[in-house]
């Protein structure tokens, strides 16, 4: 099993990127591209993130067992967001605290990103769908806020 959160000394497996606040070195997202590649579990986030993501593979024939997840109260103190580009090309535009931009992230039909802190934007490049997740309940009233970019 691979447990990746930025870099830690270990090999990144081909087609994760961890994108960083250049200043602070906070980890902003972490995208998996269409092409990775791993062992057969690798969960990239570490057990205390709020949401957990893994990349698995399977052979046919392979069986996961029948299980259920048990109910607890939990305490999120921040949003993350999960986001699959199942179709079209857009670029990512990540943003520090200050809400300047720092990285520019192309991503293609079936290239997923975690975004994990700072601000986002997206830049339809081609029609685009994407497959959303991020912990509820969920406000935009109360959960987000809009900006206009800084200039760096």
């Amino acid at each position: 099993m691979i447990e990746i959160y930025g870099v830690l000394g270990s090999i990144m497996p081909i087609g994760l990127e961890t994108y960083s606040d250049p200043a602070s070195k906070q980890v902003m997202a972490l995208v998996i591209r269409s092409r990775f590649e791993g062992e057969k579990y690798n969960f990239i986030t570490p057990p205390e993130s709020p949401l957990q993501v893994g990349v698995n593979f399977y052979e046919s024939g392979d069986r996961i067992q029948p299980h259920a997840h048990l109910p607890r109260n939990t305490v999120v103190r921040s949003t993350q967001e999960f986001i699959w580009i199942k179709k079209g090309v857009v670029l990512l535009q990540l943003y520090n605290e200050s809400q300047t931009q720092v990285h520019d992230v192309r991503l293609s039909k079936d290239d997923c990103v975690l975004l994990i802190s700072g601000g986002h934007g997206f830049h339809v490049l081609e029609g685009a769908e994407f497959v959303e997740v991020k912990q509820g309940p969920f406000s935009k009233e109360q959960d987000k806020i809009r900006f206009e970019p800084r200039e760096s």
